[in-house]
């Protein structure tokens, strides 16, 4: 229930609206006065509103008259509600005292007029406002009851789907209690058969027919539920389903199903508000541009200036002028949208069971994000980020953007670029998408999600702090956004292609005949010299313009262009890059290997009542490995009890390591450390209970199986089972157990257990 109520609120479905043919009008002219009087005031303005529309005045005059007399009485709500005045209205009004109201004369003229009215047009505005006798479905008087308590809730009621010529008053009705109530949704149970045909889905019918379009065109959604005693609920496969559900009018958790089926709908209406937001804020964009032609061929023009295709140069201008339309029309529905989004997890959303079909898009998803793999086919200019493949390596292009834009007099600023290896990885699925670790001298750099190749996806590492740097001829990577296939290779015996002269700066056909035309000589010059003087001359290039392959005219120099790294994550790859560079990063030398700050440590033996020792400031380390507490820092203060048994515990006592110890964080700023008792040389044990075995290692004594503890009488390890089932207690083993069979006392002596010698 509480589930349901905070859905109320949080969604903002202060409307609800019940549509079931087995509603009783009311026909007590006294039971309709009452229930009338005792109506909320926007509603017996609804009610008399209505029935003036419909030509009903008398009624009017007599509700009005007697209502307005009556609201000046001293009404006693705490009666009202105990009787209930509703079912006793003219004793009610006895007994506060407003006897001399006109009271038989208005349920004689009342009860006349229905008398003389031969349809159910008054029957039906009364009910939509609450006033009925009864209604014969049990399963219907929770519901009422829990949606009339719950606050600020407005309830409408009708008897049977509205015909054709009333459908306009109905969804009237509706809009106005959702602006009265400011609600964002409107949750209405109907009954799936509605009695009114043979189908026994006219409710299911009526929704598809009439509602489900409304929503299409509204902005606050009516969300259906389906009330039927044989509810069919199948996976919600398309948007109209997340506003129809069915519920079992028996359930036990009908509120429940009520709670989901407000969530799924809000979940739907959530992102189709999104997509009105986005079609809207295109569609301003677009007006916009249908207006700025002036502004367009000036983008256009210095971006060919600057080396990029111009459609990039519109595209990121079209883009930013919808971001901005969406921005406007966002800050209109921050309400909206801030209290929905709150209700998404998993106590108020079920996650959808067939997840699976999209998991393959998903997965594209999480790589689009990170990386852009269609530059080669878009025939985009190199820039920084590019991810290149030669052979099995992989490396990423640095550098600025404008060093490495080819401009409009086919130079740029820079001839050579810089690259980072890219190392392929197998590595779990972390929740960090991008993350940056130091370990040792290597600040490592890692991305998931890169397509290596169709449907293959893999993590890949990048060090900016060691010597990983290669370097690359500009011209030789400028081949590969000539090829949808992001190869470095040209043909001797042709020409650009058309779609890359499509998409490309005019200049560039210039620039790619240029290249073509040195590659002709480099061709014939490299038939005439040793090849190996040229590699020796760029030996130290990695990507070079002059090493090479040549087959039937085409020039193949061995690598390609795999994707590119996105914006953001690309600035902050670079900017690492750029720190380490230039010493921001101080060869990742820390100024501290270590930090120490002074917390309360609370010392003590597992499971035992015996006194702590605390210490009020303990110096709590902290370095790349974790927190832990150094054993010289507590033994100096520490009690005589317990410094044998830290003696040989470890000299840092880690949260991780509990072989000798328990090290835990009680609270801010406190921490605890329970010391287990040492049974022998190399054991440590905290178990409250220590068994024969535990204690020597064998199942059971073989002779004597007595054992007598210090103050007691004597006791058998063997139990009724004939088993060695008996334990020692720690609170026996600090008293003293002398054990026959080994002819031992065992004690715990400061933690550690002491085994001395006795005589028969």
């Amino acid at each position: 229930m509480n589930l349901f109520n905070n859905l109320i609120r949080g969604l903002k479905a202060f409307t609800a609206v019940i549509i079931e043919n087995a509603f009783v009008y009311e026909d007590d002219a006294e039971k309709i006065l009452g229930k009338f009087c005792l109506l909320p005031v926007r509603d017996q303005e609804k009610i008399l509103r209505q029935l003036k529309e419909k030509g009903f005045d008398s009624l009017v005059a007599n509700l009005n008259s007697f209502n307005e007399l009556f609201q000046k009485t001293n009404r006693d709500r705490n009666l009202e509600e105990d009787m209930p005045a509703t079912e006793y209205f003219k004793r009610y009004l006895g007994k506060i005292g407003a006897n001399e109201l006109d009271y038989d004369r208005t349920v004689t003229n009342i009860a006349q007029i229905y008398k003389d009215n031969g349809d159910d047009r008054i029957n039906d505005i009364l009910l939509k406002f609450g006033i009925f006798k009864s209604i014969d479905e049990a399963s219907y008087t929770e519901l009422i009851d829990t949606f009339k308590k719950t606050p600020g809730l407005s309830l409408l009621f009708y008897r049977a789907q509205p015909s054709v010529s009333q459908t306009e008053e109905f969804y009237q009705d509706i809009e106005i209690s959702m602006e009265e109530t400011e609600s964002q949704f409107c949750l209405a149970i109907i009954d799936k058969k509605l009695g009114t045909g043979d189908s026994g889905e006219e409710g299911k019918s009526f929704i598809k027919e009439n509602i489900i379009n409304r929503n299409q065109i509204k902005d606050k959604k009516i969300v259906c539920c389906l009330y039927t005693t044989t509810p069919e609920n199948g996976p919600l496969e398309s948007f109209d389903h997340y506003f129809i559900q069915e519920i079992a009018k028996d359930a036990d958790n009908k509120f429940e199903q009520l709670a989901k089926s407000l969530t799924n709908a809000a979940y739907a209406a959530i992102f189709d508000k999104l997509r009105y937001q986005y079609t809207l804020s295109a569609q301003n964009a677009l007006n916009m541009v249908l207006l700025n032609q002036k502004n367009i061929k000036y983008i256009i023009e210095h971006s060919y200036l600057e080396g990029i295709p111009g459609i990039e140069a519109i595209k990121y201008w079209f883009n930013l002028a919808q971001q901005y339309q969406f921005e406007i029309e966002e800050i209109n529905a921050l309400n909206f949208f801030s209290g929905i989004v709150s209700f998404f997890d998993n106590e108020h959303l079920d996650d959808h069971p067939h997840i699976g079909k999209i998991g393959e898009s998903l997965k594209q998803l999480n790589s689009f994000e990170l990386f852009d793999y269609k530059v080669n086919s878009k025939y985009l200019p190199i820039a920084p980020g590019d991810i290149w493949q030669i052979g099995d390596e992989y490396y990423i292009l640095m550098g600025q953007l404008c060093d490495l834009l080819l401009r409009s007099n086919n130079k740029r600023n820079a001839k050579f670029g810089e690259l980072l290896k890219v190392e392929i990885v197998d590595l779990p699925q972390r929740s960090e998408k991008f993350s940056i670790d130091i370990t040792g001298n290597r600040k490592l750099i890692t991305i998931q999600n890169f397509p290596k190749g169709p449907g293959d996806f893999c993590s890949i590492t990048v060090d900016v702090a060691t010597g990983t740097t290669e370097f690359a001829d500009l011209e030789a990577l400028d081949l590969a956004m000539f090829n949808s296939d992001g190869n470095a290779i040209i043909d001797l015996n042709d020409g650009v292609t058309v779609e890359a002269l499509r998409t490309l700066p005019s200049n560039f056909a210039d620039y790619y005949v240029d290249i073509r035309e040195k590659y002709r000589s480099l061709k014939e010059t490299t038939s005439k010299v040793d090849r190996s003087i040229f590699e020796f001359a760029n030996n130290n290039i990695k990507f070079s313009k002059i090493r090479f392959t040549e087959k039937s005219g085409v020039i193949d120099l061995g690598f390609r262009r795999a994707g590119r790294l996105k914006g953001r994550f690309y600035d902050s790859t670079y900017n690492n890059f750029l720190n380490n560079k230039g010493r921001i990063d101080l060869n990742l030398i820390d100024n501290s290997p270590e930090h120490v700050s002074t917390v309360k440590l609370e010392c003590s033996f597992v499971h035992t009542d015996s006194p702590t020792h605390t210490f009020e400031q303990a110096n709590l380390w902290f370095n790349s490995s974790g927190f832990y507490f150094k054993r010289q820092d507590l033994m100096p203060t520490l009690p005589g009890g317990f410094k044998p048994i830290l003696n040989y515990c470890s000299t840092e006592l880690k949260m991780g390591d509990q072989r000798q110890y328990i090290l835990t964080k009680v609270d801010e700023g406190i921490f605890s450390l329970q010391l287990k008792y040492m049974i022998n040389d190399d054991t440590f044990q905290g178990k409250p209970h220590y068994s024969y075995k535990s204690l020597f290692g064998e199942p059971k004594p073989e002779i004597n199986p007595k054992f007598k503890v210090e103050g007691e009488d004597e006791s058998s390890f063997i139990g009724d089972n004939g088993h060695a089932s008996v334990s020692l207690s720690i609170e026996q083993l600090n008293k003293g157990v002398i054990v026959y069979e080994k002819k031992l006392k065992l004690q715990f002596v400061n933690g550690i257990l002491s085994r001395t010698n006795i005589e028969e």
